[in-house]
């Protein structure tokens, strides 16, 4: 029986990374909490991927590209613009690093 997707905080890993394509990378994490961690086809998560000149938080939105959600991990492929705050957010992060998210959002979905 597949969970609700109810939208909360998210706790993840990066376990790994590899570049796909020219400025295309693959972040693989695992989900710490919570467990199991469910979602649909074309859901979303935001995270938070720095601060603006007045202290706020700067989020991005990022469609979950693992096909299903197994509870337990998550990927998103971010195509990497230099320059940009989420890119160079993303081009820092090492396996192992910690990352915040909210999720899953959005109700255009696959059945």
């Amino acid at each position: 029986a597949m969970l609700a997707a109810m939208s909360g905080p998210l706790k993840t890993r990066l376990v790994r990374r590899a570049t796909i394509a020219d400025g295309v990378v693959d972040f693989f994490f695992d989900v710490v909490e919570p467990r199991p961690f469910a979602w649909k086809g074309g859901q979303f998560v935001t995270l938070s991927v720095g601060t603006d000149e007045k202290g706020g938080q700067i989020r991005r939105w990022y469609s979950i590209a693992t096909a299903h959600g197994d509870g337990e991990h998550l990927r998103l492929v971010i195509k990497l613009i230099p320059g940009g705050v989420a890119s160079t957010y993303f081009a820092g992060l090492e396996p192992g690093a910690e990352v915040a998210m909210t999720g899953p959002h959005g109700f255009f979905t696959l059945d």
